[in-house]
Protein backbone atom coordinates (compact mmCIF):
# COMPACT_ATOMS: atom_id res chain seq x y z
CA UNK A 1 0.00 0.00 0.00
CA UNK A 2 2.59 2.56 1.20
CA UNK A 3 4.77 1.88 -2.43
CA UNK A 4 1.10 2.60 -4.35
CA UNK A 5 0.72 5.98 -2.20
CA UNK A 6 4.09 6.83 -3.58
CA UNK A 7 4.56 5.35 -7.18
CA UNK A 8 3.50 8.48 -8.99
CA UNK A 9 5.63 11.18 -7.39
CA UNK A 10 2.34 13.47 -7.08
CA UNK A 11 2.18 16.96 -6.03
CA UNK A 12 1.30 15.93 -2.17
CA UNK A 13 4.58 13.82 -2.08
CA UNK A 14 6.66 16.41 -4.25
CA UNK A 15 5.75 19.51 -2.30
CA UNK A 16 6.83 18.04 1.05
CA UNK A 17 9.84 19.80 2.69
CA UNK A 18 13.21 17.76 1.44
CA UNK A 19 13.85 16.52 4.58
CA UNK A 20 10.46 14.76 4.48
CA UNK A 21 11.11 12.85 1.64
CA UNK A 22 14.57 11.85 0.41
CA UNK A 23 13.91 8.71 -1.93
CA UNK A 24 17.21 6.88 -2.86
CA UNK A 25 18.80 7.18 -6.32
CA UNK A 26 17.36 5.80 -8.86
CA UNK A 27 13.77 5.24 -7.08
CA UNK A 28 11.72 6.95 -9.79
CA UNK A 29 12.29 7.27 -13.63
CA UNK A 30 11.27 10.79 -15.15
CA UNK A 31 10.38 12.23 -18.53
CA UNK A 32 10.15 15.79 -19.38
CA UNK A 33 6.82 17.39 -19.89
CA UNK A 34 7.91 21.00 -20.88
CA UNK A 35 10.54 22.48 -23.88
CA UNK A 36 12.44 24.28 -21.81
CA UNK A 37 13.81 21.45 -19.26
CA UNK A 38 15.70 18.33 -20.08
CA UNK A 39 14.64 15.01 -18.86
CA UNK A 40 17.84 13.87 -17.84
CA UNK A 41 17.84 17.09 -15.37
CA UNK A 42 14.07 15.56 -14.52
CA UNK A 43 15.59 12.33 -13.01
CA UNK A 44 18.44 13.81 -11.17
CA UNK A 45 16.74 16.49 -9.52
CA UNK A 46 13.95 13.88 -8.64
CA UNK A 47 15.94 11.16 -7.37
CA UNK A 48 18.47 13.49 -5.32
CA UNK A 49 19.31 13.35 -2.03
CA UNK A 50 17.94 17.10 -1.34
CA UNK A 51 14.66 17.02 -3.09
CA UNK A 52 14.23 19.47 -6.00
CA UNK A 53 12.20 18.47 -8.70
CA UNK A 54 10.51 20.77 -10.36
CA UNK A 55 6.70 18.89 -10.93
CA UNK A 56 5.08 21.30 -12.99
CA UNK A 57 7.44 20.25 -15.40
CA UNK A 58 8.69 16.46 -14.52
CA UNK A 59 6.60 12.81 -14.82
CA UNK A 60 7.60 10.31 -12.46
CA UNK A 61 6.87 7.13 -11.43
CA UNK A 62 8.30 5.02 -9.16
CA UNK A 63 10.69 1.72 -9.86
CA UNK A 64 8.72 -1.36 -8.55
CA UNK A 65 11.33 -3.59 -9.92
CA UNK A 66 15.09 -3.55 -10.36
CA UNK A 67 15.39 -4.77 -14.11
CA UNK A 68 16.17 -2.66 -17.00
CA UNK A 69 13.12 -4.46 -19.12
CA UNK A 70 10.80 -2.43 -15.95
CA UNK A 71 12.56 0.65 -16.53
CA UNK A 72 12.66 0.87 -20.22
CA UNK A 73 8.24 -0.17 -20.03
CA UNK A 74 7.92 2.72 -17.13
CA UNK A 75 9.88 5.28 -19.10
CA UNK A 76 7.90 4.10 -22.55
CA UNK A 77 4.77 4.54 -20.23
CA UNK A 78 5.61 8.41 -19.42
CA UNK A 79 6.52 9.42 -22.39
CA UNK A 80 3.49 8.46 -24.21
CA UNK A 81 1.86 10.06 -21.31
CA UNK A 82 3.87 13.21 -21.71
CA UNK A 83 3.44 13.05 -25.46
CA UNK A 84 -0.38 13.67 -24.65
CA UNK A 85 0.37 17.00 -22.03
CA UNK A 86 2.15 18.05 -25.05
CA UNK A 87 -0.82 19.58 -26.77
CA UNK A 88 -2.53 20.44 -23.36
CA UNK A 89 -3.73 24.54 -23.45
CA UNK A 90 -2.26 26.15 -20.57
CA UNK A 91 -4.99 26.28 -18.67
CA UNK A 92 -5.65 22.64 -18.33
CA UNK A 93 -1.94 21.65 -17.78
CA UNK A 94 -2.19 21.03 -14.28
CA UNK A 95 -4.82 18.62 -14.32
CA UNK A 96 -4.07 16.59 -16.65
CA UNK A 97 -0.35 16.58 -15.19
CA UNK A 98 -2.61 15.17 -12.15
CA UNK A 99 -4.30 12.43 -14.54
CA UNK A 100 -0.96 11.50 -15.98
CA UNK A 101 0.14 10.83 -13.17
CA UNK A 102 -2.89 8.57 -11.80
CA UNK A 103 -2.85 6.99 -15.39
CA UNK A 104 1.02 6.29 -14.68
CA UNK A 105 0.44 4.36 -11.33
CA UNK A 106 -2.14 2.42 -13.16
CA UNK A 107 -0.56 1.23 -15.78
CA UNK A 108 3.16 0.85 -14.46
CA UNK A 109 1.83 -1.92 -11.83
CA UNK A 110 -0.62 -3.41 -14.18
CA UNK A 111 2.17 -4.06 -16.40
CA UNK A 112 4.58 -4.88 -13.64
CA UNK A 113 2.02 -7.74 -12.26
CA UNK A 114 1.34 -9.05 -15.84
CA UNK A 115 4.95 -9.32 -16.32
CA UNK A 116 5.72 -11.34 -13.06
CA UNK A 117 3.02 -13.72 -14.53
CA UNK A 118 3.69 -14.08 -18.56
CA UNK A 119 4.24 -17.27 -19.90
CA UNK A 120 6.44 -15.52 -22.70
CA UNK A 121 3.77 -16.16 -25.04
CA UNK A 122 3.28 -12.55 -26.76
CA UNK A 123 3.02 -9.27 -25.61
CA UNK A 124 1.79 -8.08 -22.60
CA UNK A 125 -0.04 -5.12 -22.72
CA UNK A 126 -1.80 -2.54 -20.90
CA UNK A 127 -3.98 0.59 -22.23
CA UNK A 128 -2.86 4.01 -21.27
CA UNK A 129 -6.57 5.59 -22.21
CA UNK A 130 -9.76 5.00 -19.89
CA UNK A 131 -11.56 4.39 -22.50
CA UNK A 132 -9.70 1.48 -24.14
CA UNK A 133 -9.27 -2.34 -23.11
CA UNK A 134 -6.47 -4.16 -22.15
CA UNK A 135 -7.75 -6.82 -24.73
CA UNK A 136 -8.16 -4.75 -27.23
CA UNK A 137 -4.56 -3.63 -27.34
CA UNK A 138 -3.41 -7.23 -27.23
CA UNK A 139 -4.42 -7.02 -30.75
CA UNK A 140 -4.28 -3.67 -31.93
CA UNK A 141 -1.17 -2.22 -30.51
CA UNK A 142 1.15 -2.41 -33.71
CA UNK A 143 -1.53 0.22 -35.06
CA UNK A 144 -2.16 2.42 -31.93
CA UNK A 145 1.56 2.80 -30.44
CA UNK A 146 0.46 5.62 -28.21
CA UNK A 147 -2.69 4.20 -26.19
CA UNK A 148 -1.02 0.38 -25.48
CA UNK A 149 2.10 -0.15 -23.82
CA UNK A 150 3.31 -3.53 -24.72
CA UNK A 151 6.21 -5.55 -23.08
CA UNK A 152 7.28 -9.58 -24.34
CA UNK A 153 6.95 -11.67 -20.90
CA UNK A 154 10.03 -13.45 -22.39
CA UNK A 155 12.29 -10.83 -22.55
CA UNK A 156 15.55 -10.54 -20.42
CA UNK A 157 15.31 -8.55 -17.14
CA UNK A 158 17.90 -6.09 -17.46
CA UNK A 159 21.07 -8.38 -18.62
CA UNK A 160 20.32 -8.26 -22.84
CA UNK A 161 22.45 -6.75 -25.06
CA UNK A 162 26.01 -6.23 -22.93
CA UNK A 163 24.59 -7.70 -19.70
CA UNK A 164 26.88 -10.58 -20.51
CA UNK A 165 29.74 -8.40 -20.09
CA UNK A 166 28.71 -6.56 -16.65
CA UNK A 167 31.25 -5.60 -14.88
CA UNK A 168 33.96 -5.77 -17.21
CA UNK A 169 36.39 -2.67 -18.49
CA UNK A 170 35.29 -1.53 -22.16
CA UNK A 171 37.80 -2.16 -25.13
CA UNK A 172 40.08 0.37 -25.47
CA UNK A 173 40.18 2.54 -28.77
CA UNK A 174 42.92 2.76 -30.69
CA UNK A 175 42.62 7.11 -31.77
CA UNK A 176 42.81 7.80 -35.43
CA UNK A 177 44.89 10.40 -37.05
CA UNK A 178 42.99 13.39 -38.28
CA UNK A 179 44.20 16.57 -40.38
CA UNK A 180 43.96 19.92 -39.02
CA UNK A 181 40.70 21.30 -39.39
CA UNK A 182 39.16 25.27 -38.27
CA UNK A 183 38.38 26.07 -35.04
CA UNK A 184 34.55 25.88 -34.66
CA UNK A 185 32.99 28.56 -32.31
CA UNK A 186 28.97 27.45 -31.94
CA UNK A 187 25.71 28.78 -30.20
CA UNK A 188 22.35 27.42 -29.53
CA UNK A 189 19.48 29.89 -30.41
CA UNK A 190 16.14 28.46 -28.87
CA UNK A 191 13.17 28.81 -30.02
CA UNK A 192 10.56 29.00 -27.45
CA UNK A 193 9.83 33.07 -26.88
CA UNK A 194 10.90 34.59 -23.48
CA UNK A 195 10.42 38.38 -23.34
CA UNK A 196 13.47 38.52 -21.18
CA UNK A 197 15.61 36.80 -23.65
CA UNK A 198 17.08 38.01 -27.11
CA UNK A 199 17.18 35.41 -30.14
CA UNK A 200 20.81 34.80 -29.88
CA UNK A 201 22.98 35.17 -32.64
CA UNK A 202 26.79 33.98 -31.24
CA UNK A 203 29.44 36.58 -31.54
CA UNK A 204 31.48 38.18 -34.00
CA UNK A 205 33.77 35.12 -33.98
CA UNK A 206 30.71 32.62 -33.92
CA UNK A 207 31.41 29.88 -37.04
CA UNK A 208 28.32 27.71 -36.17
CA UNK A 209 24.56 28.65 -35.51
CA UNK A 210 22.00 25.36 -34.59
CA UNK A 211 18.37 26.62 -34.69
CA UNK A 212 17.24 24.57 -31.41
CA UNK A 213 13.11 23.66 -32.11
CA UNK A 214 13.10 20.13 -29.83
CA UNK A 215 10.90 19.25 -32.93
CA UNK A 216 11.47 15.84 -34.23
CA UNK A 217 9.20 16.92 -37.02
CA UNK A 218 11.04 18.76 -39.57
CA UNK A 219 7.85 20.33 -40.45
CA UNK A 220 7.35 21.25 -37.12
CA UNK A 221 10.78 22.21 -36.30
CA UNK A 222 10.94 24.55 -39.26
CA UNK A 223 7.54 26.09 -37.80
CA UNK A 224 9.33 26.56 -34.74
CA UNK A 225 12.30 28.63 -35.86
CA UNK A 226 10.25 30.75 -38.06
CA UNK A 227 11.57 29.22 -41.69
CA UNK A 228 7.93 28.44 -42.39
CA UNK A 229 4.51 29.69 -41.70
CA UNK A 230 1.01 28.63 -41.78
CA UNK A 231 -1.23 29.03 -44.27
CA UNK A 232 -2.19 33.11 -44.63
CA UNK A 233 -5.95 33.79 -43.68
CA UNK A 234 -7.59 36.84 -44.20
CA UNK A 235 -7.04 38.52 -40.70
CA UNK A 236 -3.19 37.64 -40.92
CA UNK A 237 -3.01 38.83 -43.97
CA UNK A 238 -4.35 42.42 -43.13
CA UNK A 239 -2.25 42.62 -40.11
CA UNK A 240 0.34 41.45 -42.13
CA UNK A 241 0.79 43.86 -45.02
CA UNK A 242 0.21 46.55 -42.31
CA UNK A 243 3.60 45.61 -41.14
CA UNK A 244 4.67 45.61 -44.67
CA UNK A 245 3.48 49.39 -45.51
CA UNK A 246 5.20 50.71 -41.79
CA UNK A 247 8.58 49.28 -42.80
CA UNK A 248 8.23 50.78 -46.50
CA UNK A 249 8.31 54.14 -45.00
CA UNK A 250 11.89 53.52 -43.55
CA UNK A 251 13.32 51.29 -46.20
CA UNK A 252 14.99 51.51 -49.43
CA UNK A 253 12.60 49.17 -51.34
CA UNK A 254 10.15 46.50 -50.93
CA UNK A 255 12.61 43.92 -50.84
CA UNK A 256 14.39 45.84 -47.40
CA UNK A 257 11.05 45.96 -46.14
CA UNK A 258 10.23 42.44 -46.65
CA UNK A 259 13.42 41.37 -44.92
CA UNK A 260 12.41 43.51 -42.16
CA UNK A 261 8.93 41.63 -41.63
CA UNK A 262 10.31 38.77 -41.94
CA UNK A 263 12.86 39.23 -38.84
CA UNK A 264 10.59 39.99 -36.89
CA UNK A 265 7.24 38.12 -37.89
CA UNK A 266 8.50 35.82 -40.15
CA UNK A 267 6.98 32.79 -38.06
CA UNK A 268 3.07 34.92 -38.82
CA UNK A 269 3.83 36.50 -42.09
CA UNK A 270 6.38 34.40 -44.42
CA UNK A 271 3.46 33.01 -46.25
CA UNK A 272 1.54 36.36 -46.45
CA UNK A 273 4.32 38.81 -48.00
CA UNK A 274 6.60 36.07 -49.60
CA UNK A 275 5.85 35.76 -53.45
CA UNK A 276 6.63 33.01 -55.87
CA UNK A 277 9.27 35.83 -57.73
CA UNK A 278 10.40 36.41 -53.79
CA UNK A 279 11.92 33.12 -53.69
CA UNK A 280 14.73 33.80 -55.88
CA UNK A 281 16.13 36.07 -53.51
CA UNK A 282 18.21 35.98 -51.06
CA UNK A 283 16.42 37.12 -48.28
CA UNK A 284 13.90 34.89 -48.57
CA UNK A 285 15.75 32.07 -47.44
CA UNK A 286 16.45 33.40 -44.16
CA UNK A 287 18.91 31.24 -42.09
CA UNK A 288 21.17 30.91 -45.52
CA UNK A 289 24.56 32.61 -45.23
CA UNK A 290 23.71 34.98 -48.30
CA UNK A 291 20.34 36.18 -46.00
CA UNK A 292 23.29 37.56 -43.79
CA UNK A 293 20.70 37.46 -40.72
CA UNK A 294 23.15 34.81 -38.49
CA UNK A 295 26.03 34.39 -37.52
CA UNK A 296 27.80 31.21 -39.18
CA UNK A 297 26.62 28.48 -40.71
CA UNK A 298 23.38 27.55 -39.92
CA UNK A 299 21.97 24.18 -38.76
CA UNK A 300 18.18 23.00 -37.68
CA UNK A 301 18.19 20.95 -34.94
CA UNK A 302 15.74 17.64 -34.31
CA UNK A 303 14.69 16.31 -31.22
CA UNK A 304 14.99 17.12 -27.85
CA UNK A 305 12.60 17.51 -25.02
CA UNK A 306 10.00 19.59 -26.87
CA UNK A 307 9.32 16.77 -28.85
CA UNK A 308 8.47 14.56 -25.98
CA UNK A 309 8.40 11.00 -27.43
CA UNK A 310 11.82 9.64 -27.81
CA UNK A 311 13.35 8.64 -31.00
CA UNK A 312 11.69 5.97 -33.35
CA UNK A 313 12.38 4.73 -37.05
CA UNK A 314 9.42 5.43 -38.24
CA UNK A 315 9.94 9.26 -37.29
CA UNK A 316 13.08 9.65 -40.06
CA UNK A 317 10.86 8.25 -42.93
CA UNK A 318 10.23 11.00 -43.95
CA UNK A 319 14.16 11.29 -45.58
CA UNK A 320 14.86 10.06 -48.87
CA UNK A 321 16.65 11.28 -51.85
CA UNK A 322 14.68 14.48 -53.33
CA UNK A 323 11.91 14.59 -50.48
CA UNK A 324 10.03 17.17 -49.43
CA UNK A 325 11.37 17.08 -45.69
CA UNK A 326 15.15 17.67 -46.93
CA UNK A 327 14.01 20.24 -49.67
CA UNK A 328 12.50 22.36 -47.30
CA UNK A 329 15.34 22.28 -44.73
CA UNK A 330 17.76 23.48 -48.01
CA UNK A 331 15.19 25.87 -49.12
CA UNK A 332 14.94 27.86 -45.62
CA UNK A 333 18.63 28.39 -46.08
CA UNK A 334 20.30 25.53 -43.69
CA UNK A 335 23.76 24.17 -44.07
CA UNK A 336 23.04 21.40 -41.91
CA UNK A 337 21.15 19.34 -39.77
CA UNK A 338 21.69 18.21 -36.24
CA UNK A 339 20.40 15.46 -34.64
CA UNK A 340 19.63 16.09 -30.59
CA UNK A 341 19.59 12.19 -29.82
CA UNK A 342 19.23 11.68 -25.88
CA UNK A 343 16.02 9.24 -25.44
CA UNK A 344 15.30 6.61 -28.01
CA UNK A 345 13.07 3.89 -28.18
CA UNK A 346 14.25 1.31 -30.80
CA UNK A 347 16.93 -1.12 -31.65
CA UNK A 348 19.54 -2.01 -34.12
CA UNK A 349 16.79 -0.89 -36.84
CA UNK A 350 16.74 2.53 -35.27
CA UNK A 351 20.65 2.88 -35.52
CA UNK A 352 20.29 1.82 -39.33
CA UNK A 353 17.63 4.36 -39.42
CA UNK A 354 20.07 7.32 -38.64
CA UNK A 355 22.74 5.72 -40.78
CA UNK A 356 20.43 5.79 -44.12
CA UNK A 357 19.30 9.45 -42.71
CA UNK A 358 23.09 10.79 -42.63
CA UNK A 359 23.63 9.75 -45.99
CA UNK A 360 20.64 10.92 -47.48
CA UNK A 361 21.48 14.10 -46.02
CA UNK A 362 24.98 14.16 -47.46
CA UNK A 363 23.60 13.74 -50.70
CA UNK A 364 21.77 16.43 -50.67
CA UNK A 365 24.87 18.89 -49.70
CA UNK A 366 23.85 19.53 -45.87
CA UNK A 367 25.90 18.67 -42.66
CA UNK A 368 25.59 16.28 -40.11
CA UNK A 369 25.64 16.42 -36.60
CA UNK A 370 24.89 14.68 -33.75
CA UNK A 371 24.76 15.93 -30.05
CA UNK A 372 23.89 13.63 -26.88
CA UNK A 373 23.87 13.85 -23.43
CA UNK A 374 27.24 13.43 -21.95
CA UNK A 375 29.13 10.48 -23.91
CA UNK A 376 25.73 8.30 -25.00
CA UNK A 377 21.90 8.49 -25.32
CA UNK A 378 20.52 7.93 -21.74
CA UNK A 379 17.62 6.27 -22.82
CA UNK A 380 18.46 3.18 -24.58
CA UNK A 381 16.53 -0.24 -25.24
CA UNK A 382 20.15 -1.98 -24.00
CA UNK A 383 23.54 -0.93 -23.27
CA UNK A 384 24.51 -2.96 -26.36
CA UNK A 385 21.97 -0.21 -28.28
CA UNK A 386 23.36 2.78 -26.54
CA UNK A 387 27.01 1.41 -27.38
CA UNK A 388 26.01 0.71 -30.61
CA UNK A 389 24.72 4.55 -31.38
CA UNK A 390 27.97 5.71 -30.05
CA UNK A 391 30.26 3.16 -32.72
CA UNK A 392 27.80 3.89 -35.48
CA UNK A 393 28.82 7.36 -35.27
CA UNK A 394 32.53 7.56 -34.71
CA UNK A 395 32.68 5.03 -37.93
CA UNK A 396 30.49 7.62 -40.13
CA UNK A 397 31.53 9.22 -43.00
CA UNK A 398 28.49 11.19 -43.37
CA UNK A 399 28.67 12.90 -39.93
CA UNK A 400 30.82 16.37 -39.82
CA UNK A 401 30.46 17.07 -36.12
CA UNK A 402 29.98 15.47 -32.60
CA UNK A 403 28.80 17.27 -29.66
CA UNK A 404 28.42 15.80 -26.23
CA UNK A 405 26.09 17.56 -24.20
CA UNK A 406 28.40 18.21 -20.96
CA UNK A 407 25.92 19.74 -18.90
CA UNK A 408 22.14 18.87 -17.68
CA UNK A 409 20.53 21.98 -16.60
CA UNK A 410 22.46 24.23 -18.96
CA UNK A 411 23.32 26.65 -16.13
CA UNK A 412 26.48 24.12 -14.72
CA UNK A 413 29.65 26.70 -14.08
CA UNK A 414 31.64 23.94 -15.20
CA UNK A 415 31.35 21.12 -17.41
CA UNK A 416 30.18 17.79 -16.63
CA UNK A 417 32.51 15.09 -17.45
CA UNK A 418 30.16 11.95 -16.27
CA UNK A 419 30.11 9.51 -18.33
CA UNK A 420 26.70 8.20 -19.43
CA UNK A 421 25.98 4.68 -18.23
CA UNK A 422 23.92 1.60 -18.61
CA UNK A 423 23.73 -1.79 -16.51
CA UNK A 424 27.18 -2.48 -17.46
CA UNK A 425 29.15 0.90 -16.66
CA UNK A 426 29.93 4.07 -17.99
CA UNK A 427 30.40 4.47 -21.94
CA UNK A 428 33.33 6.02 -22.37
CA UNK A 429 34.56 9.05 -23.77
CA UNK A 430 37.55 6.76 -24.87
CA UNK A 431 35.24 5.38 -28.32
CA UNK A 432 35.62 9.21 -29.80
CA UNK A 433 39.15 8.88 -29.97
CA UNK A 434 39.12 7.15 -33.39
CA UNK A 435 35.98 9.62 -34.72
CA UNK A 436 35.81 10.95 -38.20
CA UNK A 437 33.85 13.39 -37.75
CA UNK A 438 35.00 17.19 -35.96
CA UNK A 439 34.68 16.44 -32.32
CA UNK A 440 33.06 19.67 -30.99
CA UNK A 441 31.01 19.43 -27.37
CA UNK A 442 28.12 21.71 -26.05
CA UNK A 443 28.85 23.59 -23.16
CA UNK A 444 27.18 26.28 -21.23
CA UNK A 445 29.51 29.29 -22.03
CA UNK A 446 32.58 29.52 -23.67
CA UNK A 447 34.71 30.21 -20.60
CA UNK A 448 34.61 26.54 -20.05
CA UNK A 449 37.12 25.67 -23.54
CA UNK A 450 40.41 25.45 -21.54
CA UNK A 451 38.70 22.86 -19.26
CA UNK A 452 36.95 20.44 -22.20
CA UNK A 453 40.85 20.89 -23.87
CA UNK A 454 42.54 19.60 -20.60
CA UNK A 455 39.95 16.88 -19.72
CA UNK A 456 39.65 15.05 -23.68
CA UNK A 457 43.87 15.55 -24.13
CA UNK A 458 44.28 12.36 -20.95
CA UNK A 459 41.45 10.73 -23.39
CA UNK A 460 43.67 10.87 -26.42
CA UNK A 461 40.32 12.97 -28.26
CA UNK A 462 41.39 16.47 -29.88
CA UNK A 463 38.79 19.24 -29.32
CA UNK A 464 37.96 20.78 -32.62
CA UNK A 465 35.68 23.84 -31.15
CA UNK A 466 32.19 24.67 -28.98
CA UNK A 467 28.88 25.33 -29.01
CA UNK A 468 27.70 27.25 -26.22
CA UNK A 469 23.93 26.31 -24.52
CA UNK A 470 23.49 29.67 -22.54
CA UNK A 471 23.02 33.01 -25.08
CA UNK A 472 25.48 35.79 -26.13
CA UNK A 473 23.75 38.73 -26.23
CA UNK A 474 23.24 40.63 -29.25
CA UNK A 475 25.15 43.99 -30.07
CA UNK A 476 24.10 46.22 -28.30
CA UNK A 477 25.79 44.41 -24.81
CA UNK A 478 22.67 44.17 -22.50
CA UNK A 479 24.04 45.78 -19.58
CA UNK A 480 22.75 42.76 -17.42
CA UNK A 481 23.28 39.03 -19.33
CA UNK A 482 19.85 36.87 -19.28
CA UNK A 483 19.65 34.09 -17.21
CA UNK A 484 19.59 30.18 -18.87
CA UNK A 485 16.52 27.87 -18.82
CA UNK A 486 17.32 25.01 -18.26
CA UNK A 487 18.63 23.08 -21.63
CA UNK A 488 15.78 20.62 -23.47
Amino acid sequence: MLALASLALGRTALERPADALTPQRREHVCVSTSASVKSQYCERSCNAEQLACPIASCLCTALLLDTEQHLRASRRVLLKLAAQIHSTPAAERRAAMDEARETAVRVVQALTTKLSRADGDGPTCTSTQAQISDEWCETNYLSFPLYCECEDGSADSGQSGAGSSKGQPQQEQAAIVKPPVQWTAGYYSWSWTNPAIAPNNGTDDSTLGVQFSGEWNVTAALLAVGAISGPCDATQKTWCESQLDFYKQEAKDEDEAKERVLQEYGENCRSCVVTEADKAKPWSHPFSEEAGTYRGRQYLSLGGSRSIEAWRPEFLDAFTDGGGDVNAIKDAGFAGVCFDIEETNGGKELITAFERTFAVLKKAGLDVMVTTSHSAPYSAQTDEIRIGFVESWVDSDDIDVISPQLYTSGAEGKPEFEASSGTSGPVGYEHYRRAKARFVPSISTADQVDDIKEFFATKGVRVDGFVQWQPAPRVPVAPVAPVAPIAP
